[in-house]
């Protein structure tokens, strides 16, 4: 519709709309069939190819080499050995100790006085010099108060391998306390004494040694 200058009114204004309906299918078949298959001969589309794979080449292994006969000679057969006898071994004669020979010994205390005491071993021991020596030194430190010979006095104590005694013990009073102590004290000064003769059985001397308060015979 258009506005009418002369009648001051709308007036209807015939318009033609083919045209635009034709440039519209045009630009459509354009659009939708023609740029298609121009771009098909255009562009070209690359085709996606799996990369070249290499297969590795095995190198042959050695065959071990085969190990030759080894040809073994036979043994010789050889006589056997004789035994050589063994030399005997010299075994030489063990000299035996002599036995000291304290005869002279027994013969010097023999001709002493005979002692105002008496000593009694436990078991049985072959050596009476030793015993002299035992009493010749105690009766050197032996000096009681009185002379007396009713009375005595008993003491014990044990003589080791080495000499010395052991711990003095009265066994049997003399009734007089004086004369106890003067027994032990008599014994003790006198130790150490010899060494135990080396024949004898044992490693000790157990003795009883009785003490009289008297002058010597």
């Amino acid at each position: 519709m258009a506005w009418s200058a002369y009648t001051g009114e709308y007036a209807a204004k015939e318009t033609s709309f083919a045209p635009v309906i034709l440039y519209s299918l045009i630009f459509h078949i354009l659009i939708f069939f023609v740029v298609p298959v121009l771009s098909r001969f255009v562009w070209k589309p690359k085709i996606f190819e799996r990369p070249r794979t290499f297969q590795l080449v095995q190198v042959p292994q050695k065959a071990a080499p085969v190990p030759e006969k080894v040809i073994t000679q036979p043994k010789k057969k050889t006589a056997p050995k004789k035994p050589v006898p063994r030399k005997k071994q010299e075994t030489r004669p063990v000299k035996k100790e002599k036995p000291e020979d304290l005869s002279e010994l027994e013969e010097l205390l023999g001709g002493l006085p005979q002692p105002v005491s008496q000593i009694s071993v436990g078991k049985k021991f072959p050596y009476p010099w030793y015993i002299r020596n035992i009493q010749r030194k105690v009766e050197r430190n032996w000096k009681p108060p009185v002379n007396d010979e009713s009375i005595a006095v008993v003491l014990r104590f044990t003589i080791y391998a080495n000499g010395r005694i052991s711990d003095v013990s009265i066994a049997k009073s003399s009734g007089n306390s004086v004369l106890d102590n003067l027994a032990v004290r008599a014994v003790k000064l006198a130790a150490p004494f010899g060494k135990i003769p080396a024949g004898y059985g044992d490693n000790k001397l157990e003795l009883s040694y009785e003490l009289i308060p008297a002058l010597g015979k």
